[in-house]
This record gives C-alpha cells, sequence and structure tokens, in this order.
C-alpha cells in the first residue's frame, strides 16, 4: 500500500498561509519517508490511501477518515505531532471500517454510525458544548482511537525518533 499526500496548491505564499505551506511539506516528506513504519501496525486493506493535509475549518475536528473514498483530512494547522498521532486515529478508524467494526451511512443530513453489529446510531452533529463532545469522545470507536493514537504514536517514535 502507498500514501498518496496532498495538499492545497492554492494556498498564497505570504502571512500564515507560507508557514502552512512549509509545514505541509514537512509533514508531507516525514509520512512519504516512514510510510511503511506508520501503517504497519494497521489491517488497512486497501492499495491505496489518500492523506489531505489542510487547514481545516471546524475547530471541533483534528481530522477525518471518509471510508468509501480512501481518504483521511488531517489539520494542518496543528503542531506536526499532534497531526501525526491524529493520522493514527484517522488510521484507526480506517481499519475499524475495513474489518467491518465500524459502517457508517449517511441518512438525510445525519452521519449514522453501527459499531460491531448494533443498532445505528447518529454519532455526528453533537454539536460542540462540552456535554455533547463528551458523548462523542466516549463512543466505542472514539475511545479505542483515542487509545490506539498513544500506543502508535509511541511505537512510531521509537522507530523514527522523536516527532516534533
Amino acid at each position: 500500500m502507498k500514501a498518496i499526500i496532498t495538499y492545497p496548491i492554492t494556498l498564497s505564499t505570504h502571512g500564515k498561509y507560507k508557514m502552512f505551506n512549509k509545514k505541509m511539506l514537512a509533514v508531507k516528506e516525514l509520512i512519504e519517508k516512514h510510510w511503511e513504519h506508520i501503517t504497519a501496525g494497521f489491517d488497512l486493506r486497501t492499495s491505496d490511501l489518500v492523506v489531505r493535509l489542510r487547514p481545516l475549518p471546524r475547530r471541533t475536528t483534528n481530522g477525518t477518515a471518509y471510508n468509501k473514498l480512501n481518504l483521511i483530512q488531517l489539520d494542518i494547522s496543528r503542531p506536526i505531532r499532534y497531526v501525526i498521532k491524529t493520522l493514527m486515529h484517522e488510521l484507526t478508524h480506517m481499519e475499524q471500517f475495513n474489518t467491518g467494526r465500524l459502517s457508517s451511512k449517511m441518512v438525510g443530513i445525519r452521519q449514522m454510525d453501527k459499531w460491531n453489529d448494533d443498532e445505528w446510531v447518529c454519532s455526528k452533529g453533537f454539536g460542540s458544548t462540552e456535554q455533547s463532545m463528551k458523548a462523542y469522545r466516549n463512543q466505542p470507536w472514539e475511545v479505542e482511537a483515542d487509545e490506539r493514537q498513544e500506543t502508535e504514536l509511541k511505537r512510531l517514535e521509537g522507530l523514527i525518533g522523536e516527532i516534533k
């Protein structure tokens, strides 16, 4: 499996976007150089995976995994270590989708998710209140991804050194 790392070509070379360009290139090079190490702990069952680096508009998400598109988006406005940690989180979701433990579908404008053949639940649209974010974070697939991102980041740091 290989990674296809993309980022917006239209970013300006002025102001904060100049910083984003530099960081995007650094993260792109890090991911491409160590892709085999990064994905070694995951059962992804796909030939290609697109990783899109960009500033995400919503502050309630650091990244997203789109199973049907083989796409992971990462918020490049975060520190590099956090971007890589988020990549580990989103790779966990891709594994959950690819092994059939997590299913997702859209019903109107709502995302519905199913974990291990349980009932469909509306998992998105909790809003940004502390209580609703806590409910979102307590979903079993999010708990697993949160735990896994920590162990995978430690494994990766042991292989390639400190991620700044």
